[in-house]
């Protein structure tokens, strides 16, 4: 038992040391292996019925998805990870747009979108979909990879996000870390303890899981 909490302990301290490094560079706030998909609450073609299936996928899970799928999926992983990369010239262009320093963005909850088992493709004229990620507060886009490139996506939404995008492909929810002039230190270190909590979560019980294994 105390190398089973010691284990646990030593992947708690991995996870904090990890959050600085990643959000340093504008990337992800915490490793995205250990931050769970948001859960879908909703997904509805903009102008026709869907008889398929929409399913999310978190980047732990990438591996029961197609390949063409999971090959674009690990593309947006490289892109966010690449500060030179058309994901940071479109984070860029977004920051200047809404007058924030892009130092302030970063990403948290990195997830694939995908409709399965469809026969009515291009009736669809794109999806409304709804989210509800662990933390929503900040959220101020969502990053998507489209077949034309990066696209930064307006998002509203409390305890939930809602977005229309015209495809399903890789996703990313892009937070403020310094949304406001009155608590701006804690507003910020809110986000990132809340997702590393996350994935604390998330690595525990994987832990015990091996654990249980063990035994």
């Amino acid at each position: 038992m105390k190398r089973f909490f010691a284990f646990f302990m030593t992947l708690a301290l991995v996870v904090a040391m990890s959050v600085p490094a990643f959000a340093a560079i504008g990337g992800f706030i915490s490793s995205p292996s250990g931050v769970p998909a948001p859960e879908l609450v909703e997904a509805k073609p903009v102008s026709s019925n869907c008889n398929g299936k929409v399913a999310i996928t978190s980047w732990a899970d990438r591996h029961t998805l197609d390949d063409a799928t999971k090959a674009k999926f690990e593309q947006a992983y490289n892109d966010i990870t690449n500060t030179d990369s058309a994901f940071f010239a479109a984070l860029k262009a977004f920051a200047d747009k809404k007058n924030i320093d892009v130092k302030d963005l970063a990403v948290g909850s990195f997830f694939d979108i995908a409709y399965y088992n469809c026969t009515e493709h291009a009736a669809h004229e794109g999806f409304i979909i709804t989210i509800k990620p662990e933390v929503a507060e900040n959220a101020v886009a969502i990053a998507h990879l489209s077949a034309n490139g990066w696209e930064m996506l307006d998002v509203t939404g409390d305890t939930t996000l809602t977005f229309t995008v015209g495809e399903l492909s890789p996703f990313a929810i892009v937070y403020n870390t310094n949304p406001g002039d009155s608590s701006e230190t804690g507003d910020s270190a809110w986000i990132y303890v809340s997702i590393m909590a996350v994935s604390v979560v998330a690595l525990g019980s994987i832990a015990l899981t091996l654990k249980k294994r063990e035994n």
